[in-house]
C-alpha cells in the first residue's frame, strides 16, 4: 500500500484556526481529524481559545500538552503518529507521520494541509517528539 494514499483526502482542506472538520482544520483539528476518520479514535480536545496570536500559541501549547498527557512518546516514525514540534520556543505545532521522511500537518502561512519532510530546514532541528494513544 501506498503510505501516502491517505494524506490525499486531507491535503485540499484550508486552515482555519479551531477546524475540526472537513471545511478546514488547525494543526490539531487535522490530528483529530485524521484519528477520527483513519483510525476510529476520538482524540482529547485542547482547551478553548481566542483568535489573537497570543492566545492562538497558548492554545496550540495547550494541544501540544494533552497530545502528551493522553499518548505515549514512541522513538520511531510509525504512520499516523503525532509529531509534536516546537515553535516560538514550546512544543505548539502537531503534524501527522507519513512515513521515516514526511509528516503532513496544517500550515497557517500556507494556507492549509500540506506534506512535509522531517529534514526541511524549518522542521529539522524542531521535533519535540513523537506520540501515539497510551
Amino acid at each position: 500500500m501506498d503510505p501516502f494514499s491517505w494524506t490525499l483526502r486531507y491535503m485540499p482542506l484550508a486552515y482555519v484556526a479551531r477546524g475540526r472538520d472537513w471545511r478546514g482544520v488547525d494543526c490539531w483539528g487535522l490530528a483529530a481529524l485524521v484519528w477520527r476518520e483513519e483510525r476510529g479514535v476520538v482524540l482529547p480536545e485542547p482547551g478553548d481559545y481566542s483568535d489573537t496570536e497570543a492566545a492562538r500559541a497558548a492554545q496550540m501549547a495547550s494541544a501540544a500538552a494533552v497530545a502528551r498527557a493522553h499518548f505515549r512518546r514512541i522513538d520511531r516514525r510509525t504512520p499516523f503518529a503525532i509529531a509534536n514540534f516546537i515553535v516560538l520556543r514550546q512544543p505548539v505545532h502537531v503534524g501527522l507521520v507519513v512515513d521515516a521522511e514526511h509528516f503532513l500537518h496544517a500550515a497557517h502561512e500556507e494556507g492549509g494541509v500540506v506534506l512535509a519532510r522531517f529534514d526541511d530546514p524549518r522542521w529539522r532541528d524542531r521535533l519535540e517528539g513523537l506520540y501515539v494513544p497510551a
